[in-house]
């Protein structure tokens, strides 16, 4: 049974912050989200680091992992069989591709969410490359030090990752599992703050 949880993130992506969704709109979440669950394919590499690589000798890598006295990088995806559905998709009903790809990128977070609590150490959230002004091009050294390729993670030349339902991630050991809103590296462009709401991470929540 798809949790009432995984479908209201899946309504955040689309934009229903605080907002009542329609009947029919969740209904179509609950769909997708059915199709994806059977679907997926995820995938999760980590591993645990007791010194600072040389990418997180800068901000805002060093204020993320403070005092941490170790830390995890992390990279997870949903599987090919998903990037192949959402680009049929984006070809054939573009209304459904959208829904889909919220519904994607929930599913992923969620899945993430169950492999980090099987962890010993109590973990951060996760700090992914493009948080906070740091550079999004850190996910290729987050993918070559994990050896992405090992769960069929590739880079364009661009530097995104295909399938585009992965994540890259640094994760603090001993870190709260979730934060207050103002020191959460998104707050000055939080869409949840404009709609009087809360994500999933916040302590509020």
């Amino acid at each position: 049974m798809i949790s009432s949880d995984l479908i209201k993130n899946a309504l955040s992506y689309l934009g229903f912050l605080g907002l009542e969704a329609d009947g029919d709109l969740r209904q179509e979440v609950a769909e997708a989200l059915s199709v994806l669950i059977k679907m997926q394919r995820f995938r999760y590499l980590t591993k645990r680091f007791d010194r600072r690589l040389p990418f997180l000798e800068k901000e805002p890598y060093r204020t993320f992992l403070g005092d941490a006295p170790a830390y995890y990088l992390s990279l997870m995806t949903l599987g090919g069989e998903v990037e192949l559905y959402l680009r049929r998709l984006a070809l054939t009903d573009l209304r459904r591709a959208l829904v889909a790809d919220a519904c994607g990128s929930a599913l992923l977070e969620q899945l993430a969410d169950g492999e980090e609590a099987r962890c010993a150490e109590p973990l951060s959230r996760r700090f992914c490359p493009g948080y906070e002004g740091s550079p999004v091009e850190d996910v290729a050294e987050i993918h070559r030090i994990l050896d992405g390729g090992k769960i069929g993670v590739a880079l364009t030349g661009g530097g995104l990752m295909i399938p585009q339902k992965s994540m890259a991630a640094v994760l603090a050991i001993g870190g709260a599992r979730g934060q207050r809103c103002n020191t959460c590296p998104l707050f000055a462009h939080c869409v949840f703050r404009k709609e009087q709401s809360v994500c999933k991470r916040s302590e509020s929540n």
